[in-house]
């Protein structure tokens, strides 16, 4: 795998450069005017699932998740922007995101989740992008595992694709599907932006745990999601 990280490292430092080099120069008499175009690739938002009073789920040696979601979301970020994305994050620390007022738990979760509706609503040429962690009762299910919204077809798109990267490139034997979300994922039913929640992995099967705990698994796994958004790019012709 650490080809294919080198690979992808070089690949976004050429594409950086090439773009650098080709960006047309703009004269000092036309930098202030409404019609200079943006030179600027897709805006990527990163929501870490869960933080602070919401652990979300946890692992047999009493890991959280919303510590997984943040760490592999930070180098999503890192990550998206060596490649030339820009980048947003719903949250960069360990908190939840709501307003002031809320007292009750149930309140602060609603707030928080609104919140992060809010960064779709503020930024209509984003892909939500938010990270989780699955879990299950028996503790044999594993993989990772991509939802999508319905509220805009390029959602099952990027899902397909990631889906597709994450198994050939870190778990060949991965036989998930992708599948649409209802009304129990609030973002994805709410989101009419490209958006998708990857699940990238069980904390209640003990070996996945560890790894998705492991600072090279999180890596891996980061540079396998973006593999999947440069796909859907490279399919569409937008890169």
């Amino acid at each position: 795998f650490k080809g294919l990280f080198s690979f992808i490292l070089i690949g976004c430092l050429i594409l950086s450069f090439v773009f650098f080099i080709s960006e047309p120069k703009i004269s000092s008499t036309t930098s202030n005017s409404s019609k200079q175009p943006q030179y600027k690739k897709q805006l990527i938002i990163i929501d870490a699932g869960h933080g602070g009073e919401d652990g979300g789920t946890v692992s047999a040696k009493g890991v959280n998740e919303k510590l997984i979601n943040l760490e592999i979301s930070k180098k999503l970020k890192h990550i998206f922007e060596l490649c030339g994305y820009r980048t947003i994050m719903t949250r960069t620390d360990d908190r939840l995101i709501y307003d002031c007022s809320p007292s009750t738990i149930k309140e602060k979760k609603v707030s928080d989740l609104r919140k992060r509706l809010n960064f779709s609503e503020n930024n209509p040429d984003g892909i939500f992008l938010s990270v989780h962690q699955n879990y299950f009762t028996q503790s044999k299910y594993w993989g990772t595992q991509v939802f999508y919204s319905a509220n805009n077809p390029d959602s099952k798109l990027i899902a397909e694709s990631i889906q597709g990267t994450v198994r050939n490139n870190l778990q060949q034997e991965n036989s998930r599907k992708i599948k649409q979300s209802g009304k129990e994922i609030f973002l994805l039913y709410n989101i009419k932006l490209p958006a998708v929640m990857v699940e990238c992995g069980f904390m209640s099967h003990p070996s996945e745990a560890l790894r998705l705990e492991d600072n090279d698994y999180q890596i891996k796994m980061s540079l396998s999601i973006i593999d999947g958004v440069n796909n859907h790019f490279d399919i569409k012709g937008e890169i």
